[in-house]
């Protein structure tokens, strides 16, 4: 893992827009606490959880994180941050607080703002706390450099696609495809982290759009959803390729509704156009098809440091639309209780020209063990 100092104009950059937003709203604190925020703002290269609970940042830009002990030294060495303050309940260790939420409330009585933001939930009676979502808008749009890093994602899912028609066959269990794809993945060059554990739902186990894998034996006949990503650089990916094994009609005929329904979607991929129509292309397709009631989630969601985040929830009531820089899922599925299902997932850049695909993995049922 790159350390995440090397990023410091990256960060600087961030930072100078979020204080333009607190000078904006009159607060002289923000409170960050989502783990994921924290990470765009200080360290965005930890695959996972990063070291500080709270980032606090002055209407200066100083930046003060606040670390258990167990996590003080790799805070003061791993983020970029201005200032580490630790706390803990062991007396040898001489920590400043003994939570992390008392730090946070000692800022606040230092540093004496009249108004505070927060990404998260706080009191105080010392200030005006409001509740802010400037750090989720400004990571929906992707800048060059977290695009090339989600490219670099895609890439290592797209080889895991290739890696799945050359093993997936009769006989083997989910477990035994999830455990030799997972080795796949994690070998690949700049993986850190799986970005969720992988799916792999056979049979009558791909008619829930969600699944843990079991000891369940892949059989001719069957529908197979492989749904996996990685992180690489701090960023995700997010793929469902869906297998057919052998003959099956009517999953054969789910699939091309499925891929038509994404396809329709995909098409309608423009900065400025309402991002409710993407959701809505999809699910008109599979509802003249007859599958409407087997459709049972929304579109697709933003990715990025973390593998769903805004815009969450593409389905027919979302406000807003789509806007350049955007990365986002289109992933439409008909399941059906008995027989199985069909998911096809991929990663998409918003522009003004339409939807460029990051993940480049053929959409094709067919394997060649199958």
């Amino acid at each position: 893992m790159e350390n995440p100092k090397r990023y410091e104009k990256v960060y600087r950059r961030r930072i100078k827009r979020l204080t333009e937003k607190m000078e904006e709203k009159g607060a002289g604190l923000y409170i960050v606490t989502a783990p994921g925020n924290i990470r765009y703002l200080c360290c965005h290269t930890f695959p996972k959880e990063p070291p500080l609970t709270h980032l606090i940042i002055t209407a200066e830009g100083e930046r003060i994180g606040i670390a258990s002990s167990l996590e003080g030294f790799r805070a003061q060495e791993m983020t970029a941050v201005d200032e580490v303050r630790t706390f803990c309940t062991y007396r040898a260790l001489k920590c400043r607080y003994k939570t992390g939420i008392e730090g946070v409330r000692d800022l606040i009585k230092e540093r004496s703002p009249e108004k505070v933001l927060t990404d998260g939930r706080l009191l105080s009676r010392r200030c005006r706390v409001e509740r802010d979502s400037t750090i989720q808008e400004m990571r929906a749009i992707k800048e060059k450099e977290e695009i090339e890093a989600i490219r670099k994602a895609t890439k290592v899912v797209d080889s895991g696609y290739r890696f799945l028609r050359e093993f997936l066959q009769e006989g083997l269990t989910e477990l035994e495809v999830v455990r030799e794809l997972n080795h796949h993945l994690r070998g690949e060059r700049g993986v850190a982290n799986l970005s969720f554990e992988t799916i792999v739902a056979s049979g009558p186990h791909a008619a829930y759009s969600h699944h843990d894998p079991s000891e369940r034996v892949v059989r001719r006949g069957d529908a197979v959803i492989c749904d996996f990503g990685v992180v690489v650089d701090g960023y995700c990916s997010d793929m469902t390729r869906t297998f057919i094994i052998g003959e099956n009609s009517k999953l054969v005929r789910i699939y091309q509704v499925v891929l038509k329904a994404q396809k329709a979607a995909l098409e309608r991929v423009r900065a400025g156009d309402p991002l409710k129509d993407l959701d809505l292309t999809a699910r008109g397709i599979i509802e003249r098809e007859g599958f409407g009631v087997n459709y049972p989630h929304s579109l697709g969601h933003g990715v990025g440091l973390e593998v769903h985040e805004e815009p969450l929830g593409i389905r027919p009531t979302i406000k807003g639309e789509q806007k350049e820089g955007m990365v986002i899922t289109i992933e439409p599925g008909v399941y059906v209780p008995g027989l199985g299902g069909v998911r096809i997932e991929d990663d998409v850049l918003i522009t003004p020209q339409g939807g460029v695909l990051l993940t480049q993995a053929e959409r094709d049922p067919h394997c060649e063990g199958c």
